[in-house]
């Protein structure tokens, strides 16, 4: 296939070719495999956070029910940072 027919095809496929496929990516289980070792890396995580070397940007938080806002939000892309929920 030539460089134009490509690009033809990748544009009639539309935003589905700009789709990622993450199937095959790794994830946390590939990394954590026991109970043990997940507590000492989110003591880690913990620690840096406590002495400021790792910053969590919360942009907002949320009431429980208003958690149809929060989703509005995140699928509008109007946030940058965190999102949390709070129960009621």
């Amino acid at each position: 296939m030539g460089i134009e027919r490509r690009s033809r095809a990748h544009r009639s496929a539309g935003a589905d070719a700009k789709r990622i496929d993450f199937s095959h990516a790794p994830s946390l289980g590939h990394y954590i495999i026991t109970s043990e070792d997940l507590q000492r890396r989110m003591g880690a995580v913990f620690a840096m956070i406590r002495e400021g070397k790792l910053k969590l940007r919360i942009e907002h938080v949320y009431p429980l029910a208003e958690a149809q806002q929060a989703h509005r939000d995140l699928e509008g892309r109007k946030t940058t940072g965190k999102l949390l929920l709070i129960p009621n």
